[in-house]
């Protein structure tokens, strides 16, 4: 199941990928049924959400609601989790990057060690675009890097989780194109400090089926693949 924050003129609303389509879910519930229509919220409801949103999209297989759908091409995708409560980044987490950073750091003698953890760090919520949207950075910044990174998003509150429960808390997994602050000016600060710039991180879809029972990675695209 690909599920897609999607505009149109009543606003930003929850749908799903089907085929070449954009299905909006809530037109094709009853209003008992009807999942929130933002996918903040949507994630907070829980299991049930993502059953309501699987009839929704059977249905449409069935042909019912063909007048709920629009072209995926046609469609004005926004960043799947629009507004994110937090997003939780990590680096220098793979010996392979490491030896990168040990060979561009070379020349400038600095001393890449191996961490004994990951290093964490947080973006702003607003550093969230869209896919196909635009990455606006600062004038002063003279190379923007861009990573693919794997996402996967926490769908409920966590504390303490153990290693062997934690699948248990993804309610997805998305692709995010991480644009970063690559060199600054001289005396610009650390470039940490502008990790967090506006629009800088366009992300695709959210794949929602991916969570304990797992039986394929993410996807690409503009979905949250669950």
């Amino acid at each position: 199941m690909r599920l897609v924050s999607f505009k149109d003129s009543s606003g930003v609303r929850i749908g799903a990928v089907v085929d070449d389509k954009v299905v909006h879910l809530n037109a094709l519930l009853s209003a008992a049924e009807r999942v929130p229509d933002d996918m903040t919220g949507f994630l907070a409801a829980g299991e049930p959400a993502m059953a309501a949103a699987r009839k929704a999209i059977d249905a449409f297989k069935r042909g019912e609601g063909r007048d709920a759908a629009i072209a995926l091409k046609d469609a004005d995708l926004q960043a799947p989790v629009p507004r994110p409560g937090k997003i939780l980044m990590g680096g220098r987490n793979y010996l392979r990057h490491l030896d990168e950073l040990r060979k561009e750091g070379a020349g400038r003698g600095e001393k890449i060690i191996t961490p004994p953890m990951p290093h964490i760090f947080a973006k702003f919520h607003d550093s969230i675009t869209g896919p196909g949207k635009p990455v606006i950075y600062p004038k002063i910044v003279r190379q923007l890097d861009i990573e693919g990174e794997l996402t996967a998003v926490i769908g409920k509150r966590a504390y303490h989780v153990e290693e062997a429960d934690a699948l248990d808390y993804v309610a997805g997994y998305t692709i995010i194109n991480d644009g970063r602050v690559g060199s600054l000016p001289a005396g610009a600060g650390p470039a940490d400090d502008f990790q967090g710039i506006r629009n800088i991180l366009p992300h695709g879809a959210l794949d929602g089926d991916q969570g304990r029972d797992s039986r394929s990675a993410a996807t690409l695209g503009e979905n949250l693949h669950q």
